[in-house]
Protein backbone atom coordinates (compact mmCIF):
# COMPACT_ATOMS: atom_id res chain seq x y z
CA UNK A 1 0.00 0.00 0.00
CA UNK A 2 2.86 2.25 1.00
CA UNK A 3 4.41 1.49 -2.35
CA UNK A 4 1.01 2.32 -3.84
CA UNK A 5 0.25 5.78 -2.61
CA UNK A 6 4.14 7.00 -3.51
CA UNK A 7 3.15 6.53 -6.87
CA UNK A 8 0.80 8.30 -6.17
CA UNK A 9 1.99 11.12 -5.09
CA UNK A 10 4.85 11.04 -8.01
CA UNK A 11 2.05 11.09 -10.16
CA UNK A 12 0.25 13.67 -8.75
CA UNK A 13 3.91 15.86 -8.79
CA UNK A 14 3.92 15.47 -12.25
CA UNK A 15 0.97 16.26 -13.49
CA UNK A 16 1.13 19.29 -11.22
CA UNK A 17 3.73 20.09 -13.15
CA UNK A 18 2.23 19.39 -16.51
CA UNK A 19 -0.87 21.47 -15.64
CA UNK A 20 1.79 24.74 -15.16
CA UNK A 21 3.70 24.32 -18.27
CA UNK A 22 0.35 23.88 -20.21
CA UNK A 23 -1.14 27.10 -18.48
CA UNK A 24 1.77 29.30 -19.04
CA UNK A 25 1.88 28.04 -22.89
CA UNK A 26 -1.62 28.92 -23.21
CA UNK A 27 -0.82 31.96 -21.99
CA UNK A 28 1.94 32.82 -24.62
CA UNK A 29 -0.91 31.73 -27.62
CA UNK A 30 -2.58 33.32 -30.16
CA UNK A 31 -5.44 34.80 -28.82
CA UNK A 32 -9.08 33.40 -29.85
CA UNK A 33 -9.90 29.83 -31.00
CA UNK A 34 -10.00 27.82 -33.65
CA UNK A 35 -13.52 26.42 -35.68
CA UNK A 36 -13.77 23.88 -38.28
CA UNK A 37 -16.55 23.81 -40.87
CA UNK A 38 -17.77 20.76 -42.55
CA UNK A 39 -19.94 19.39 -44.92
CA UNK A 40 -22.62 16.69 -45.08
CA UNK A 41 -20.32 14.05 -45.67
CA UNK A 42 -18.16 15.49 -43.05
CA UNK A 43 -15.30 16.19 -44.72
CA UNK A 44 -13.33 19.73 -43.70
CA UNK A 45 -14.73 22.39 -45.89
CA UNK A 46 -12.69 25.20 -44.13
CA UNK A 47 -10.85 26.70 -40.75
CA UNK A 48 -11.91 29.48 -39.23
CA UNK A 49 -9.97 31.79 -36.42
CA UNK A 50 -13.00 33.22 -33.86
CA UNK A 51 -11.66 36.20 -31.54
CA UNK A 52 -13.40 38.53 -29.45
CA UNK A 53 -15.33 41.45 -31.06
CA UNK A 54 -16.67 42.95 -27.80
CA UNK A 55 -19.88 42.62 -25.84
CA UNK A 56 -19.68 39.01 -25.88
CA UNK A 57 -19.34 38.12 -29.31
CA UNK A 58 -17.00 37.22 -31.56
CA UNK A 59 -14.91 38.17 -34.97
CA UNK A 60 -15.03 35.00 -37.22
CA UNK A 61 -12.31 34.60 -39.94
CA UNK A 62 -11.22 32.19 -43.03
CA UNK A 63 -7.95 30.68 -42.35
CA UNK A 64 -6.00 30.03 -45.82
CA UNK A 65 -3.24 28.89 -46.47
CA UNK A 66 -0.52 31.46 -45.21
CA UNK A 67 -2.65 31.18 -41.78
CA UNK A 68 -0.98 27.51 -41.36
CA UNK A 69 1.29 28.59 -38.90
CA UNK A 70 -1.30 30.48 -36.61
CA UNK A 71 -3.90 27.27 -37.20
CA UNK A 72 -0.81 24.89 -36.10
CA UNK A 73 -0.90 27.12 -32.92
CA UNK A 74 -4.64 27.80 -32.30
CA UNK A 75 -4.77 24.04 -32.81
CA UNK A 76 -2.23 23.02 -30.12
CA UNK A 77 -4.03 25.75 -28.17
CA UNK A 78 -7.22 23.81 -28.34
CA UNK A 79 -5.95 20.37 -26.89
CA UNK A 80 -4.01 22.21 -24.37
CA UNK A 81 -7.15 23.53 -22.92
CA UNK A 82 -8.58 20.25 -23.10
CA UNK A 83 -5.40 18.79 -21.61
CA UNK A 84 -5.68 21.50 -18.93
CA UNK A 85 -9.49 20.22 -18.06
CA UNK A 86 -8.90 17.02 -17.45
CA UNK A 87 -5.85 17.52 -15.58
CA UNK A 88 -7.50 19.71 -13.24
CA UNK A 89 -10.30 17.05 -12.95
CA UNK A 90 -7.69 14.30 -12.35
CA UNK A 91 -5.45 16.39 -9.76
CA UNK A 92 -9.11 16.93 -7.73
CA UNK A 93 -10.04 13.53 -7.95
CA UNK A 94 -5.60 12.09 -6.44
CA UNK A 95 -6.06 14.86 -3.97
CA UNK A 96 -9.19 13.72 -2.81
CA UNK A 97 -8.07 10.19 -2.92
CA UNK A 98 -4.56 10.81 -0.33
CA UNK A 99 -7.30 12.67 1.91
CA UNK A 100 -8.92 9.95 2.38
CA UNK A 101 -6.22 7.78 3.06
CA UNK A 102 -5.01 7.00 7.04
CA UNK A 103 -1.52 7.67 7.03
CA UNK A 104 0.51 4.61 7.91
CA UNK A 105 3.17 5.91 10.99
CA UNK A 106 4.69 3.36 12.66
CA UNK A 107 6.38 5.06 15.05
CA UNK A 108 2.86 6.65 16.49
CA UNK A 109 1.71 2.98 16.91
CA UNK A 110 4.50 1.63 18.87
CA UNK A 111 3.91 5.16 21.03
CA UNK A 112 0.44 4.28 21.61
CA UNK A 113 0.73 0.59 22.72
CA UNK A 114 3.10 2.33 25.46
CA UNK A 115 5.58 0.85 27.69
CA UNK A 116 6.95 -2.40 26.53
CA UNK A 117 6.91 -1.65 23.16
CA UNK A 118 9.94 0.19 22.83
CA UNK A 119 11.60 -0.22 19.74
CA UNK A 120 9.60 -3.12 18.36
CA UNK A 121 9.04 -1.35 15.25
CA UNK A 122 12.81 -1.61 14.46
CA UNK A 123 12.87 -5.73 15.85
CA UNK A 124 9.94 -6.28 12.91
CA UNK A 125 11.48 -4.62 10.26
CA UNK A 126 14.16 -7.01 10.29
CA UNK A 127 11.96 -10.12 10.34
CA UNK A 128 9.89 -8.87 8.01
CA UNK A 129 11.99 -6.82 4.81
CA UNK A 130 9.91 -4.04 3.49
CA UNK A 131 8.98 -3.45 -0.24
CA UNK A 132 11.86 -1.22 -0.92
CA UNK A 133 13.95 -3.70 0.23
CA UNK A 134 12.96 -6.27 -1.89
CA UNK A 135 13.04 -4.15 -4.62
CA UNK A 136 16.62 -3.22 -4.20
CA UNK A 137 17.32 -7.08 -3.79
CA UNK A 138 15.87 -7.43 -6.88
CA UNK A 139 18.90 -5.29 -9.14
CA UNK A 140 21.23 -7.57 -10.27
CA UNK A 141 25.13 -6.43 -9.64
CA UNK A 142 26.51 -5.74 -13.04
CA UNK A 143 25.63 -7.71 -16.43
CA UNK A 144 26.14 -4.70 -18.96
CA UNK A 145 28.84 -6.81 -20.93
CA UNK A 146 29.12 -4.59 -23.79
CA UNK A 147 32.19 -3.16 -24.95
CA UNK A 148 34.56 -4.69 -21.97
CA UNK A 149 37.80 -3.16 -23.20
CA UNK A 150 35.98 0.82 -22.49
CA UNK A 151 36.44 -0.55 -18.37
CA UNK A 152 39.60 1.59 -17.73
CA UNK A 153 38.54 3.63 -14.91
CA UNK A 154 39.05 2.02 -11.53
CA UNK A 155 37.24 2.78 -8.28
CA UNK A 156 34.76 2.09 -5.11
CA UNK A 157 32.85 -0.96 -6.99
CA UNK A 158 35.35 -2.01 -9.77
CA UNK A 159 36.15 -0.42 -12.73
CA UNK A 160 33.92 1.80 -14.96
CA UNK A 161 33.63 2.94 -18.12
CA UNK A 162 34.44 6.81 -17.82
CA UNK A 163 36.15 9.14 -15.64
CA UNK A 164 32.93 10.75 -15.09
CA UNK A 165 31.48 7.88 -13.91
CA UNK A 166 34.60 6.81 -12.02
CA UNK A 167 33.99 10.32 -9.69
CA UNK A 168 30.24 9.71 -9.19
CA UNK A 169 31.15 6.19 -7.89
CA UNK A 170 33.88 7.74 -5.50
CA UNK A 171 31.68 10.51 -4.17
CA UNK A 172 28.65 7.59 -3.45
CA UNK A 173 31.01 5.67 -1.89
CA UNK A 174 32.30 8.45 0.17
CA UNK A 175 28.90 9.43 1.41
CA UNK A 176 28.11 5.59 1.75
CA UNK A 177 25.13 5.13 -0.44
CA UNK A 178 24.63 1.68 -1.65
CA UNK A 179 24.57 1.52 -5.41
CA UNK A 180 25.07 -0.74 -8.33
CA UNK A 181 26.76 -0.16 -11.92
CA UNK A 182 24.97 -0.79 -15.06
CA UNK A 183 22.59 -3.78 -13.87
CA UNK A 184 20.11 -5.40 -16.71
CA UNK A 185 16.95 -4.19 -15.59
CA UNK A 186 13.30 -4.53 -17.14
CA UNK A 187 10.54 -2.85 -16.62
CA UNK A 188 7.56 -4.80 -18.73
CA UNK A 189 8.84 -4.54 -22.54
CA UNK A 190 11.59 -2.16 -21.61
CA UNK A 191 15.32 -3.64 -21.10
CA UNK A 192 18.14 -0.99 -20.65
CA UNK A 193 20.79 -0.95 -18.22
CA UNK A 194 21.27 2.64 -16.50
CA UNK A 195 24.60 3.59 -15.08
CA UNK A 196 23.46 3.74 -11.69
CA UNK A 197 20.82 2.70 -9.48
CA UNK A 198 20.99 4.18 -5.90
CA UNK A 199 19.21 3.33 -2.94
CA UNK A 200 18.17 6.27 -1.36
CA UNK A 201 18.89 5.86 2.27
CA UNK A 202 15.65 8.58 3.38
CA UNK A 203 13.32 6.16 2.07
CA UNK A 204 14.89 3.43 0.74
CA UNK A 205 13.22 3.60 -2.95
CA UNK A 206 15.77 3.10 -5.78
CA UNK A 207 17.01 6.53 -8.02
CA UNK A 208 18.08 6.03 -11.66
CA UNK A 209 21.37 7.76 -12.02
CA UNK A 210 22.62 8.69 -15.80
CA UNK A 211 25.69 10.33 -16.76
CA UNK A 212 25.23 12.10 -20.63
CA UNK A 213 29.07 11.92 -21.83
CA UNK A 214 28.65 12.60 -25.37
CA UNK A 215 25.45 14.56 -26.21
CA UNK A 216 27.84 16.19 -28.89
CA UNK A 217 27.57 12.59 -30.53
CA UNK A 218 24.44 12.33 -32.86
CA UNK A 219 23.89 8.95 -32.48
CA UNK A 220 24.18 8.89 -29.03
CA UNK A 221 21.88 12.07 -28.62
CA UNK A 222 19.36 9.99 -30.17
CA UNK A 223 20.08 6.63 -28.25
CA UNK A 224 19.92 9.30 -25.41
CA UNK A 225 16.85 10.55 -26.20
CA UNK A 226 14.84 7.06 -26.82
CA UNK A 227 16.14 6.11 -23.47
CA UNK A 228 14.76 9.05 -21.63
CA UNK A 229 11.73 8.79 -23.27
CA UNK A 230 11.18 5.21 -22.25
CA UNK A 231 11.96 5.90 -19.08
CA UNK A 232 9.27 8.74 -18.77
CA UNK A 233 6.48 6.15 -19.56
CA UNK A 234 7.61 4.09 -16.83
CA UNK A 235 7.43 6.60 -14.37
CA UNK A 236 10.74 7.55 -13.92
CA UNK A 237 11.80 11.39 -14.70
CA UNK A 238 14.09 13.96 -13.28
CA UNK A 239 12.97 15.98 -10.10
CA UNK A 240 11.58 12.85 -8.93
CA UNK A 241 13.74 9.43 -9.25
CA UNK A 242 15.75 10.18 -12.11
CA UNK A 243 19.39 12.20 -11.85
CA UNK A 244 20.57 13.41 -15.09
CA UNK A 245 24.35 14.31 -15.11
CA UNK A 246 26.84 15.58 -18.35
CA UNK A 247 29.97 16.81 -19.30
CA UNK A 248 31.51 18.11 -22.18
CA UNK A 249 35.11 19.81 -23.22
CA UNK A 250 34.40 23.10 -21.43
CA UNK A 251 32.23 21.70 -18.79
CA UNK A 252 33.98 18.74 -17.11
CA UNK A 253 32.47 16.81 -14.30
CA UNK A 254 34.14 17.64 -10.54
CA UNK A 255 33.75 15.68 -7.35
CA UNK A 256 32.19 18.79 -6.24
CA UNK A 257 29.57 18.92 -8.74
CA UNK A 258 28.55 15.33 -8.01
CA UNK A 259 28.66 15.95 -3.88
CA UNK A 260 25.82 19.18 -4.31
CA UNK A 261 23.91 16.60 -6.45
CA UNK A 262 24.35 13.81 -4.10
CA UNK A 263 23.52 16.27 -1.03
CA UNK A 264 20.39 17.26 -3.00
CA UNK A 265 19.06 14.08 -3.08
CA UNK A 266 20.27 12.31 -0.23
CA UNK A 267 20.94 14.10 2.79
Amino acid sequence: MADFMLLIRRELRYRRELLHRYEKWIRTAPPGRIGVRRGHNGTVQSYHHYTEAGTGRERRRVLREEDAELAEQLTLKCYANACIVSLKKSIRLAERFLDQQAAFAPEKLEQKLGRGYDGIRLKLQELVPSPADDAWAGIPERQNTSFPERMRYQAAGGMYRSKSEMIIATQLARFELPFKYEPSIELGSFHFCPDFVVRNPLDGELVYWEHLGMLGNEVYHRSTERKLDMYHVNGIRPGDNLILTSDGDRTPLSALKIERVIRAHFT
